[in-house]
């Protein structure tokens, strides 16, 4: 397969998106005035794109922008290439949209996406990517995972493998660690991968990884939002 997209991981955002930089402008091979044109997001065939900080997700308005971009001419080289910080945090309809691209990239483009929450992305979107990791101290999921209180771990991997829809017991003593819960319910979803129907558990990330990506004032009432974590992972 040609790659024509690459994934840049790690817990460190900044040094994720560094790492994106000087990819593209190794990609360009231009001068250090160009340099400064992609920094400030002046160069014409190149695109930056995050999410807005009065939105909770990276909307798909913005993917189909992204989309125009790619598909028309360069201006200025013979090549373009987009950044996209935080893919983790598009929405549902936004990841959808982004796939057509990376099915059906055109030759001429370079798509580097950056992520803290590489088990929180769709797996299609994944695959379809070069994955190279930053290194820093704290990228591995089981790093982060033993990071965390015993009980909470265990308590949940419990949860995980059990039969049963809702744990009041659980809600009431870890409401407060939801956001963690739903970081270990990807990681768990993801693993099933290989043996379930893919097309109900990348359903399922997807949701779970549109919960993540809320803030606390969007779901004041925490215990809710573990009883929602609780459906999407053991519904249908």
């Amino acid at each position: 397969m040609l790659y024509h997209s690459i994934l840049i991981y790690s817990s460190n955002s900044i040094g994720n998106l560094e790492k994106a930089y000087n990819i593209i402008y190794d990609y360009f091979k231009i001068d250090n005035i160009n340099i400064n044109h992609i920094k400030n997001n002046t160069y014409p065939d190149f695109l930056f794109v995050s999410k807005n900080k009065d939105e909770n997700n990276i909307q798909i308005e913005t993917i189909r922008n992204v989309i125009d971009f790619v598909y028309l001419s360069p201006i200025v080289s013979n090549k373009k290439a987009v950044i996209i910080d935080n893919i983790d945090y598009m929405s549902i309809n936004a990841s959808n949209a982004f796939l057509k691209i990376l099915e059906e990239p055109p030759h001429n483009v370079l798509l580097v996406l950056t992520t803290t929450k590489l088990f929180s992305i769709l797996p299609t979107i994944r695959s379809r990517c070069i994955k190279e990791k930053v290194n820093n101290n704290n990228d591995s999921i089981d790093i982060y995972i033993n990071n965390k209180s015993n009980d909470f771990i265990n308590a949940s991997i419990r949860y995980l493998n059990s039969n049963v829809l809702f744990d009041n017991d659980f809600i009431k003593k870890y409401a407060n660690n939801v956001y963690d819960f739903i970081v270990m319910a990807i990681y768990y979803l993801n693993k099933q991968l290989i043996t379930e129907n893919k097309i109900t558990i990348a359903s399922k990330i997807l949701q779970l990884q549109s919960l993540l990506n809320l803030s606390r004032n969007t779901y004041p009432n925490l215990e809710n939002l573990m009883i929602s974590v609780m459906y999407i992972i053991k519904s249908y």
